[in-house]
């Protein structure tokens, strides 16, 4: 095709006109060429035997000058069966094992056309099979180059996996799932990331989701309306009770999260979980426990976004729903405050329920607390305060009157393992310290109760051991014999003894031992032995042998 060039003066005849040498451009856009880019692309690129996609073929004219007589070649392996097929105006196309398009009038330069697209599916390609999508465009106009003239495209035919996952809702908010709690209404979203694949679940009936998937790589996204959910904490917990979705972003109205990236395979499904949050669910109530009788408490809710529309309720089982009646709503939405008649609500635990029509569920424990008992005699400690004495606990006196105590003992502030009777034998490790005994009582339909008594005097050390039978010298008492000291019977027991040797009642010194060897120098002397004997909180007690005369 030929074309207007622009008309230039000859050099010598411009610098004649102008009496100087003229420097110009190009003398002509000769230069000028065409130069055609084909991209084959595949909406899915890996699909099962049953799979289908969609198969686009675009040209561009990247170079400076209109490509004339364009014609388009594309060639669609078997295996691959077109069920719908479609092309622009700007084409004439003959379809058959090989499609050829010729493009009508000139393809100007910075255009960009969608030659063709195919809605393919597998049609007999086993699984493991690779199919090649090419495409091709010539010109009869020069191009710059023609690297870019054709392109393909690879459909890999594999077998299929399983996704499948629980939602649920979080109604204690701990990030781990429980059996008790509901399937949440919310939609999930399973997102190839090998290709533009998804499948989309809507959760309506109140179950999790499983789906049939291409064997390759996903992520999973949901997208909660934050007028109704939030997100609970994810990685809370082991894999099967815990939420793998993270948040990602914030909008105005919704929230998105993502699971990580995970590959499907047959023998590998994909496990992801999704726990949610009622959006109005709060943070705190204040106060969470109320005492039984009051004829009408008012709770404020905080920490989540509420609405005049919420139906807000106190329930527990066995007994008649109590409404609340919005009393307060701020004008960020971020607190409520709610007034509940409770002259008749039963002492216990009671549930806090929160509601919107036909939308999420909320709970939060509350309680409506039995009356208390209340002190009017602090505890005291009666008896010895020494190692090894029996002190005792005086309860107290409590309005009403209790029907029952439970005791925790200590020393300077620390309980004594083991000792939660009303009596206590005072041990070893108390000596030196002061004891103080916590009082708990109790009565039927009353709140129990708490106090702690004064603390003791400090605690002395136990009476001395007593020997119930006294020691005695045991061997034959001549000089160059070796005599011992037979210790006796004491109680309590000792844990240990020290020994001292006497003649005439004057300490041998050195004798500590349980033996003693008789020497010439105690000839016809007497003597005897004092058995000392120790016990840890106790005072050393001591006793002495009968007196022997040395032979």
């Amino acid at each position: 095709m030929s074309f207007l060039r622009p008309f230039v003066l000859p050099t010598a005849l411009v610098a004649g006109l102008s009496g100087a040498f003229v420097a110009t451009g190009p003398a002509s856009a000769a230069a000028d060429t065409a130069n055609l880019v084909v991209e084959v692309s595949a909406a899915r690129n890996i699909l099962s035997t049953s799979g289908w996609s969609g198969l686009a073929v675009q040209v561009r004219n990247t170079g400076t000058a209109p490509a004339e007589s364009v014609t388009l070649t594309f060639a669609q392996p078997a295996g691959l069966r077109t069920v719908i097929y479609e092309s622009t105006s700007n084409w004439t196309c003959d379809t058959g094992a090989l499609t050829t398009c010729t493009h009508i009038g000139p393809f100007a330069p910075g255009a960009s056309d969608r030659a063709i697209y195919n809605t393919v599916e597998v049609d007999g390609a086993p699984e493991g099979s690779t199919l090649e999508v090419s495409a091709s465009a010539t010109t009869t106009t020069p191009e710059g180059s023609t690297a870019d003239n054709a392109s393909s495209k690879l459909i890999k035919i594999v077998p299929t996996g399983l996704v499948a996952g629980h939602l649920w809702n979080d109604l204690n908010a701990d990030g781990i799932r429980q059996a008790n709690e509901p399937a949440p209404r919310i939609g999930v979203s399973i997102d190839s990331q090998d290709d533009e694949d998804n499948y989309g679940f809507a959760n309506s009936f109140d179950v999790g989701y499983r789906e049939t998937v291409v064997s390759k790589r996903y992520k999973i996204t949901s997208t909660l309306s934050r007028y109704d959910w939030r997100f609970t904490t994810p990685n809370v917990g082991s894999d099967d009770t815990d939420s793998d979705l993270v948040p990602v972003s914030t909008s105005t109205y919704t929230q998105t999260g993502a699971s990580p990236v995970f590959k499907v395979t047959p023998s590998t499904p994909g496990a992801v979980d999704v726990g949610v949050i009622a959006s109005f669910r709060p943070a705190a109530i204040t106060p969470a426990s109320v005492p039984q009788g009051a004829a009408s408490v008012t709770v404020k809710l905080s920490g989540g976004r509420f609405a005049s529309d919420l139906d807000v309720k106190l329930t527990r089982a066995g007994f008649d729903a109590i409404p609340g009646v919005l009393s307060n709503l701020a004008a960020d939405n971020t607190s409520m405050d709610v007034t509940f008649p409770l002259a008749q609500a039963t002492a216990g635990a009671w549930t806090l329920n929160l509601d919107r029509l036909y939308g999420p569920h909320a709970e939060v424990p509350f309680t409506v607390a039995a009356p208390g008992l209340k002190l009017s005699k602090a505890p005291s400690i009666s008896g010895t305060v020494a190692v090894g004495s029996t002190v005792k606990a005086v309860p107290g006196t409590w309005t009403p009157t209790a029907t029952s105590y439970r005791y925790v003992w200590a020393a300077n502030g620390t309980s004594i393992r083991g000792a939660t009777g009303a009596t206590l034998t005072v041990p070893a490790g108390a000596l030196g310290k002061r004891l103080t005994v916590r009082v708990t009582a109790a009565r039927s339909g009353y709140t129990s109760a708490s106090a702690t008594s004064a603390k003791s005097a400090v605690v002395a050390k136990g009476k001395a051991p007593r020997a119930t039978k006294r020691p005695a010298i045991t061997g034959t008492v001549k000089v160059g014999r070796t005599v011992r000291a037979a210790a006796g019977t004491w109680s309590p027991k000792a844990n240990s003894y020290r020994y001292e040797w006497r003649l005439n009642g004057k300490v041998i010194r050195g004798a500590t031992g349980a033996s003693l060897k008789l020497t010439s120098s105690m000839r016809n002397k007497k003597l005897t032995v004092t058995v000392i004997a120790r016990r840890t909180g106790y005072v050393d007690g001591k006793a002495a042998s009968k007196t022997v005369k040395v032979h």
